[in-house]
């Protein structure tokens, strides 16, 4: 891990406002709004083995502690449907609202979905540090190699709801790095 990363990475876990401060969300919206429509995440991430693994052991997690599967979901950064498409199999009677900042990208999530023959799901553009729902509104939020805000998902997301974060190939290049490591 560079030095910089290592440097960003530390500043998060101890200093953990800094995910909430003006500069973090803008720094953080800048390689997405440049890369959207330029680059396919979604078919990077999915050449990985397992790489659906991490959302899968999330949601198995989510069972475990919740008694009833969700009955509103929503999945920030949603890119082109990856997420929600899973999620309709896993819990086939939920609607599902998939977010994301670039409509080319959405248009391809919208196309997936229609081709799946999924009701219940709907694609919208949004910004995911200015959410348009109410109050109150999901029983389960989902971030999966997406950032996100904390302020937002708490206002969105019910008392009794649950927010599930997720990394299929940053975290694995990260849980690597930190299981090659040698401790000082």
């Amino acid at each position: 891990m560079s030095s910089i990363s290592g440097i960003f990475i530390r500043l998060v876990i101890f200093y953990p406002p800094l995910l909430e401060s003006w500069l973090f969300k803008k720094f953080m919206q800048l390689p997405f709004q440049f890369l959207a429509g330029r680059v396919d995440f979604d078919g990077i991430i999915s050449q990985e083995e397992d790489y659906l693994l991490p959302l899968k052991k999330g949601t198995e997690s989510y069972q475990k502690i919740s008694p009833e599967n969700p009955g509103r979901i929503l999945d920030l950064g949603t890119g082109t449907g990856v997420v929600p498409l899973y999620l309709r199999d896993i819990f086939p009677g939920a609607d599902i609202i998939g977010l994301d900042a670039a409509e080319d990208i959405l248009k391809t999530a919208r196309k997936k979905a229609d081709e799946a023959e999924v009701e219940s799901m709907d694609f919208i553009k949004g910004n995911i540090y200015d959410l348009p729902f109410p109050e109150d509104t999901f029983d389960l939020i989902t971030a999966s190699n997406a950032p996100f805000s904390l302020t937002e998902i708490k206002s969105s997301l019910k008392d009794d709801g649950h927010l599930l974060v997720t990394l299929s190939h940053f975290g694995s290049q990260l849980h690597k790095k930190r299981l090659n490591c040698n401790p000082a």
